[in-house]
């Protein structure tokens, strides 16, 4: 009966898939074939990876309607699931970039609702995401300033020291020496490339996932306002008064708590972002360090660490003070 059940759900949603992959991808290429060959990638990888968790849900389902529920072998087939398709896709995010990176970005920080094996992947978008052309980065410059990247900058290293989802950073010396930090975006259209991006997958997830739309919602509001390098470096110059203020960031006599990138405003424009540049280790590195501190002080590990405070903010519904953490963890 239940091998039965689960050819019904078959047949009922492989035509539906099929359907929606014949039209939308017909319809997508005959008015703008970039979007189209995108929403292909999502309908033909991205999809069947859907319909596996979803066909592996009803399966369970059907076995306890029946009395026939079996806890181990249901999370023998979720770890199946996750070691057959978490590294594949994450490996499709990487390579589609935009709002695929961003949304991978975006799981990775949830381990409360993400399997640790994806949550392992996902992590890996934080620093391993495939830089883009140097002819690209040039043209953004070139667009922004009206000048050479020569004519603007007096060294420009075009080897990036970092890439995310919409932008990367390349080490530059402005013609009075100072060492900056130059972020670029991906070039042109790269904003609706996006934005077309988060729609398509609205649609898909309707249909497959209905309950997922509200995650590709908080993505979508974390990036709309990061398309004007302009607003970033206004939130960069509002972040180091408010620690001035607060006497965490240094200054030429003392050394801060932390640091801030300051930006060079007369040079920032929306696809381009310049700071000057800061020695130090990558942020989640840093973070990273701590938290082994820490966890060596209580005698842990970090991966012990971290789950004694997930399952405490679970029990808890809120996390302890600042004030005792810092004091107990890195005092």
């Amino acid at each position: 009966m239940l091998r039965t059940a689960g050819r019904i759900i078959t047949r009922r949603v492989a035509p539906a898939t099929g359907a929606t992959l014949a039209v939308g991808s017909a319809a997508f290429y005959a008015s703008d074939p970039k979007t189209a060959s995108r929403t292909y990638v999502l309908l033909t990888e991205m999809a069947p990876v859907i319909l596996a968790y979803r066909f592996v849900e009803k399966k369970q389902q059907i076995r306890r309607y029946l009395n026939h529920e079996n806890p181990r072998l249901e999370d023998a087939e979720w770890e199946s699931l996750h070691n057959k398709y978490a590294k594949s896709t994450v490996d499709t995010m990487r390579r589609m970039l935009g709002s695929y990176v961003k949304l991978g970005q975006f799981l990775a920080l949830r381990p409360d609702i993400v399997p640790q094996v994806w949550t392992d992947e996902l992590r890996t978008l934080e620093s391993a995401v495939p830089a883009q052309s140097t002819e690209l980065v040039h043209e953004t410059i070139q667009r922004a300033y009206g000048k050479n990247v020569s004519e603007v900058f007096a060294t420009f290293d075009d080897k990036p020291v970092g890439s995310a989802s919409i932008g990367q950073v390349h080490k530059a010396t402005l013609k009075d020496g100072t060492r900056v930090a130059v972020k670029v975006q991906y070039g042109a259209g790269n904003e609706q490339v996006m934005r077309n991006d988060i729609k398509h997958g609205k649609e898909l997830f309707k249909w497959l996932a209905p309950e997922q739309v509200a995650v590709l919602d908080e993505v979508e509001a974390q990036f709309a306002t990061e398309f004007d390098y302009r607003r970033e470096a206004s939130h960069l110059s509002a972040v180091r008064n408010n620690l001035r203020k607060a006497g965490f960031l240094g200054s030429w006599w003392r050394r801060g708590v932390v640091d801030i990138p300051e930006p060079i405003s007369e040079m920032c424009t929306k696809e381009v972002l310049v700071m000057k540049f800061l020695e130090g280790d990558n942020l989640v590195d840093g973070i990273r360090a701590l938290g082994e501190r820490a966890a060596r002080r209580q005698g842990l590990t970090l991966d012990d660490l971290k789950r004694d405070m997930l399952i405490n903010f679970e029990r808890e519904g809120y996390p302890e003070p600042y004030s005792t953490v810092w004091k107990s963890n890195f005092g």
